[in-house]
């Protein structure tokens, strides 16, 4: 636009020029009107190029403002085109850390349903024993779990749990102890098995929690921190939950938990004891424990008592041993539990039970450790983990001649966090006095000692 008008202005200056040079001949030699006439013309043709000019000069700035326009709506629509993908990024990136991130209660999430899946794998070895009369044997299991949540708004939560797994491991048939090795054997056989399911609602700002369904009493029962998740902590029973309580499998149950008051929390609950849905009030398994979280040392700790009753019927030991006919009784028991922070990286656990003598194998069961943070040797998601224990069998069974003593166990793991969606520890167990067991002439057993060498993966989608 520039260059059309200066070559109009440089025309207009020409044509000027020559009209002024014409203009001084004709008066020095004298206008005719021949001459005049074609000035004239000329000055005609001037101010029509003049007219012409002024409407392309006036085409050209609209055209201009029109193409200044289109840029300002292109800007406009970029800007908003960057902030929406920069939002849609954030957006992603949010959900991948949410899925990425190791917490058994919220893998993912969208449109409030969040699932998790995690598959866990056990390799053990028996390496200096002949408590079968087998040798040594090395077995391994693995499970799968399959997990749904939704939470209703202001109503409650709807939860899901399928599980699936194969291989018994050490346990039953290669080794005869009180307890097992490991707690995470659930053979199904790789068929899909619902194991929980249940509604949670929600009552007084969470202060009183209602749960229905298919649940599991370890969840609510001897609870615990740091020894209570056989895919993350040890894997012996005896440390997973006080081997005294006789838990049914995961059964129509119903369970209510409290906030009495500020660090005081109530756990009651009934299930069906049997597990065939069958006469559900026939037999039955309860349980009322109380837990309290103290902050007298400013650290996180909980401490808890419990008792339980199972109205499943069992044989009196006395009158099986003496060949007497056999009566049946209910079995019943209590414990107590603790989990305490002591150290910025180190946490304590124990327990204890009882339970009926009369009909139970076990009278007494206690167990301690203690779990140290990878954060004291710079790997802040790695933790180490040591327990000791004892299953002790009450007067009635060693009446019987099958056990003369207390079985203990012994359980050291180191939990090593590969990445974030991967984690194995090895681990080691030493079993002594198995199934109660110290003299090689007393039972059908064999009181030499168990060592057992064991690989643990957690995979984490």
């Amino acid at each position: 636009m520039k260059t059309i008008f200066q070559n109009g202005m440089l025309l207009v200056f020409f044509l000027t020029l020559f009209v002024m040079q014409n203009s001084l001949t004709f008066a020095d030699v004298g206008m005719d009107n021949e001459i005049a006439k074609r000035i004239k013309d000329l000055e005609k043709m001037v101010k029509n190029m003049e007219l012409i000019h002024k409407k392309e000069m006036s085409n050209l700035v609209d055209r201009l403002e029109d193409l200044q326009q289109e840029n300002r709506d292109l800007r406009k629509l970029m800007t908003n085109k960057e902030q929406e993908q920069k939002e849609f990024i954030v957006h992603c990136e949010s959900a991948l850390r949410d899925a990425t991130v190791r917490e058994p209660s919220v893998p993912f999430e969208t449109e409030g349903l969040e699932i998790g899946l995690s598959a866990t794998s056990v390799i053990q070895g028996i390496v200096n024993s002949d408590n079968t009369g087998v040798g040594d044997r090395t077995d391994s299991t693995w499970t799968a779990d399959l997990e749904f949540s939704k939470t209703f708004e202001n109503c409650g939560l709807a939860f899901c749990h399928v599980e699936m797994g194969q291989g018994n491991g050490l346990d039953d048939d290669e080794l005869n102890l009180f307890s097992c090795v490991n707690r995470d054997n659930g053979n199904s056989g790789s068929t899909l098995t619902v194991t929980e399911l249940y509604y949670e609602a929600i009552f007084f700002d969470e202060r009183l929690l209602v749960t229905g369904g298919k649940i599991d009493p370890t969840a609510y029962l001897d609870d615990n921190e740091i020894a209570n998740d056989e895919t993350a902590h040890f894997l012996s029973c005896i440390f997973r939950n006080a081997s005294t309580i006789p838990f049914p499998d995961n059964n129509l149950g119903l369970r209510v938990g409290a906030e009495i008051c500020d660090g005081l929390y109530l756990n009651t609950g009934i299930l069906e004891a049997d597990g065939d849905f069958e006469d559900i009030f026939d037999r039955t398994f309860g349980f009322i424990q109380l837990a309290y979280s103290p902050d007298f040392i400013e650290r996180p700790g909980t401490y808890r008592v419990y008792g339980w009753y199972d109205t499943q019927q069992h044989d009196l030991l006395e009158e099986s041993i003496s060949g007497q006919p056999r009566k049946r009784e209910d079995n019943h028991g209590f414990g107590v539990s603790f989990d305490q922070e002591v150290l910025d990286s180190t946490t304590l656990f124990g327990r204890f039970g009882w339970a009926d003598e009369s009909v139970s194998n076990i009278e007494y069961a206690w167990s301690s450790g203690l779990q140290i943070n990878g954060d004291l040797w710079h790997r802040e998601n790695d933790y180490f983990g040591v327990a000791v224990g004892q299953n002790i069998p009450g007067m009635q069974l060693e009446k019987s001649g099958a056990t003369n003593h207390k079985e203990g166990q012994l359980e050291v793991y180191y939990n090593w966090q590969i990445y974030d969606h991967l984690a194995i520890s090895p681990h080691l167990q030493i079993v002594w006095n198995p199934n109660g067991v110290a003299d090689e002439d007393v039972g059908a057993g064999s009181d030499s000692t168990v060592t057992i060498l064991g690989l643990r993966s957690q995979l984490d989608f």
